[in-house]
């Protein structure tokens, strides 16, 4: 299992992807494939969050500053990644029709 330092990590890095694809005029199955992305990012949120949660319950001064740190830089490159989708892109994928 993930530390919430290594999944926060990873979260970054797919969505400063996610948002570099998108600021590059992406063809329409890269928009796609971002909002796929997203949506894998927007689930690893939701189990950074529980992670977390369960860690502050333990932690020290130090680990809930880290934990904190972790959480925020995540929550901070997802929603730079939700800005930079054009709209509707996160509706409907074409799997989904």
């Amino acid at each position: 299992m993930d530390t919430p330092e290594e999944l926060s990590h990873r979260i970054v890095e797919r969505a400063d992807e996610i948002h570099r694809t998108l600021l590059e005029s992406p063809s329409e199955i890269q928009v796609e494939m971002c909002a796929l992305g997203y949506r894998a990012c927007v689930n690893d949120m939701i189990t950074l969050t529980h992670l977390v949660n369960e860690e502050m319950k333990t932690a020290g001064p130090i680990k809930r500053l880290k934990l904190h740190g972790a959480r925020r830089r995540a929550t901070d490159s997802l929603s730079s990644a939700r800005e930079a989708m054009p709209p509707g892109a996160l509706r409907v994928t074409r799997q989904e029709h």
